[in-house]
């Protein structure tokens, strides 16, 4: 089974969620598949929307739609750092 039956099944039995950009006009570059408690956290636009939840949409909508991302390859240096190494890196996935 490659990676891409395994996200076809999750999603066709409702565990993973494509995320797409909020605006319709903005390109979604990156597929990005999350659960569905990450799903309804950071898709729910109503007024109760949590601050936290509305920053992390935001990154988010960075990967997806394609921007330029920053990656540091020191895991203790990546302050500004969009991503970064896990450390130790062996529990990269």
């Amino acid at each position: 089974m490659s990676i891409h039956d395994a996200i076809r099944d999750q999603t066709n039995a409702g565990e993973l969620f494509l995320l797409t950009p909020i605006l319709d006009s903005d390109p979604l570059v990156r597929c990005l598949f999350v659960s569905r408690e990450i799903y309804e956290a950071v898709t729910d636009l109503g007024d109760g929307i949590d601050e936290r939840m509305g920053r992390l949409r935001a990154r988010l909508e960075v990967f997806i739609k394609g921007q330029v991302i920053t990656v540091s390859i020191d895991p203790y240096r990546a302050r500004n750092a969009y991503m970064a190494w896990l450390d130790p890196s062996q529990r990269e996935v």
